[in-house]
């Protein structure tokens, strides 16, 4: 046995359990659930001298034994292992390859010499910047890419709430690799980590990233980056790739680009008459205004439902919700409000729409439970109602449509109720037939650090 050739990766099939690999265990991970305990059981990655890679599970009933020996970086040959074909359901894989290893009470893990070793430390398989928006919550594969981090000095680390009233840390960046930007949003350990890491590094130095199996998804209709369990990154990683994206740097224009970006502009705050008659040197930038809830459309549904997987509307066909992106029944899809106000001031009236978390946000309840407490009536739900004569202080995002087309119907980012000034804008603007400036409500934070959506007042870590 221990003198036949080593199987390739590639060739391993279902249905035999007396394979024979040498490979490198190049990453290990544990699931976890809802609440944030870990698996007993975990997962590895593993590599051989072509570079080719699979994922390995272990069972709880395993991991006693093997957790010792499948340790990152060393190398071994292992046998009686089970191989298995992904299921078409299955979302998140780690690699292209179509199986996946099973280990069970008889897999044997045995050390094998480095020396003479061809095996690579890793290997990457990286996605162009502009190619990521193809694949954006597709959500079957995890991605390797990489780009040098943008101003590194503005990363912050924050401690979030969610709507669960669980802790969560997180933290964003920007990377680029000379010809396009992409969002990068972490969570919890892997953005604890990321942050302590980054701060190591050598201020005079650029940083550039390797981020491999990560999610691709989108934030307000950008792709953004967000990390899986099986999720790894590398500072400044000693590779062919790190090498020749340093290269760039030679370049005293774009080395000035990575440290410097045009700052954001601050809302302002504007009354009605004010936000329709705004140039084109507002479109894509947010305003904020003090408004009174007139009118809440009851005519119109107050919710739609989504996806469980992909977070997109779906519809409902033959007696079933079908998600078309997905290509798959939703059995118990989630729902989502959306409502259309009428917001006035002393100036005028505008048309808002309110979206999940602006919903959430006022009326202290989900679209579930809202839903669930009708049992039933059809009618349009009290409480919403009841936010009628509401005064509320919202960030809108203003739209080329609201520009040039002068489309009426604005888009809430974020709200709050009474009425707020935002950082670095004097209280000039009369909004209301009613006072507006001069009245704080029992919260003290400012609208222009409004959360993240599902979160509330996020505090920054040092």
């Amino acid at each position: 046995m221990s003198s036949r050739k080593y199987n390739d990766l590639l060739t391993l099939k279902q249905n035999r359990s007396d394979w024979k690999i040498k490979v490198r265990v190049i990453r290990t991970w544990r699931g976890a659930t809802k609440a944030g305990d870990y698996y007993k059981s975990f997962n590895v990655m593993l590599m051989d001298h072509k570079d080719n890679k699979i994922h390995g599970f272990v069972p709880a009933k395993c991991t006693d034994d093997l957790e010792i020996k499948l340790k990152v970086g060393s190398v071994c040959s292992i046998t009686n292992f089970d191989v298995q074909p992904y299921k078409s359901e299955d979302k998140f894989r780690c690699t292209q390859n179509e199986n996946h290893l099973v280990f069970n009470n008889n897999t044997k893990v045995k050390d094998v010499e480095e020396k003479g070793t061809t095996i690579a430390n890793e290997s990457f398989d990286f996605y162009d910047h502009t190619d990521l928006d193809s694949i954006k919550n597709l959500n079957v594969y995890l991605t390797d890419v990489i780009g040098i981090i943008k101003n590194r000095g503005d990363i912050t680390l924050k401690e979030l709430v969610n709507r669960l009233g669980h802790k969560n840390l997180q933290t964003k960046f920007v990377i680029t690799n000379g010809s396009s930007n992409v969002n990068v949003t972490l969570w919890d350990a892997m953005a604890k980590s990321f942050f302590q890491q980054l701060m190591l590094q050598p201020l005079e130095e650029a940083v550039i990233i390797i981020i491999t199996s990560c999610k691709v998804g989108t934030w307000n209709d950008e792709v953004d980056l967000s990390n899986a369990a099986s999720t790894t990154f590398y500072l400044n990683y000693q590779h062919h790739s790190v090498a020749e994206m340093r290269k760039m740097l030679d370049n005293p224009n774009f080395k000035k680009l990575i440290h410097n970006t045009k700052t954001k502009k601050t809302a302002k705050l504007l009354n009605v008459v004010q936000l329709k008659n705004l140039g084109n040197d507002f479109i894509q930038a947010e305003v904020i205004t003090h408004a009174n809830i007139r009118y809440v459309d009851d005519k119109a549904p107050w919710y739609y439902k989504i996806c469980t997987g992909c977070m997109e509307e779906i519809q409902f066909k033959g007696g079933d919700y079908i998600c078309s992106k997905c290509n798959r029944r939703i059995p118990e899809p989630e729902q989502r409000y959306k409502l259309s106000i009428l917001g006035s001031d002393a100036t005028g009236v505008i048309e808002i729409c309110l979206h999940d978390r602006e919903v959430r946000t006022l009326l202290g309840e989900r679209a579930e439970t809202v839903h669930q407490q009708q049992k039933g009536c059809t009618s349009f739900p009290k409480q919403i109602k009841t936010l009628e004569n509401t005064d509320i202080t919202v960030k809108l995002l203003i739209t080329e449509e609201n520009i040039l087309n002068k489309e009426s119907v604005y888009n809430a980012n974020n709200i709050c109720k009474g009425f707020y000034i935002p950082e670095d804008e004097e209280p000039q603007v009369s909004t209301s037939n009613q006072q507006t400036t001069t009245q704080q409500s029992t919260s003290s934070y400012h609208i222009d650090g409004m959360s993240e959506l599902d979160f509330q007042s996020p505090k920054t870590l040092t």
